[in-house]
């Protein structure tokens, strides 16, 4: 029974919310510079191999801005909800799954 406790103690633990908003803000800039740099790349594929016609390449600010927060919520909801699972579920089945 002492076991248990102690795993129980550790489940009430506090969130640290820096480290969220830090994954947050990293699945955002990496979403957005990669891509940007796919965009960049597939232009110039497409001016070199099917057109030959020179395209200006042109961040789209609006489109990024409307990605935010989809980006957002997709890294919240892969991050928080595995975990209030993980928290909520039996603990004796989760040491049968490791």
């Amino acid at each position: 029974m002492e076991g248990s406790l102690a795993a129980d103690s550790l489940i009430q633990a506090p969130c640290r919310p820096s480290a969220t908003v830090a994954a947050l803000m990293l699945s955002l800039v990496l979403g957005i510079g990669i891509g940007s740099i796919n965009l960049y790349y597939e232009l110039q594929v497409i001016q070199h191999d099917l057109t030959g016609i020179p395209l200006a390449y042109q961040f789209p600010l609006g489109i990024a801005a409307l990605l935010v927060p989809l980006i957002l919520f997709a890294a919240f909801g892969s991050a928080i909800l595995p975990a209030e699972r993980a928290v909520r579920g039996s603990l004796v089945r989760a040491f049968e799954y490791e």
